[in-house]
């Protein structure tokens, strides 16, 4: 499953979000948990973290500045599924098996 989150222009420069959709930390691979960056789903809020020291949580009704939303957080959610898809095709090769008969 992607990363799903609809907004919707307010305002001037903002987007609020209206709806987040992601898989929480149960539904994915713990090497993807121990490193970064990484987003998870919690009570539909989304956590994404770059780096050991920052945590960033976008929920839905948060109003935030279009070149924000668009140019950091989009970034690190886009870096995040990247490096998950990574991850998901790797151990995807380490599980298939080949029989020779």
């Amino acid at each position: 499953m992607s990363i799903k989150i609809k907004v919707t222009d307010v305002l001037e420069d903002n987007v609020e979000i209206i709806n987040i959709k992601a898989l929480s930390s149960l539904a994915l691979p713990e090497e993807y948990l121990k490193g970064y960056p990484v987003c998870t789903s919690h009570n539909s809020v989304l956590v994404i973290k770059v780096n050991p020291h920052t945590n960033t949580m976008l929920a839905v009704g948060d109003v935030i500045p279009r070149r924000v939303f668009e140019n950091t957080y989009l970034n690190w959610i886009r870096e995040a599924g990247n490096r998950l898809h990574r991850i998901n095709r790797r151990l995807r090769k380490e599980f298939t098996t080949t029989y020779e008969v």
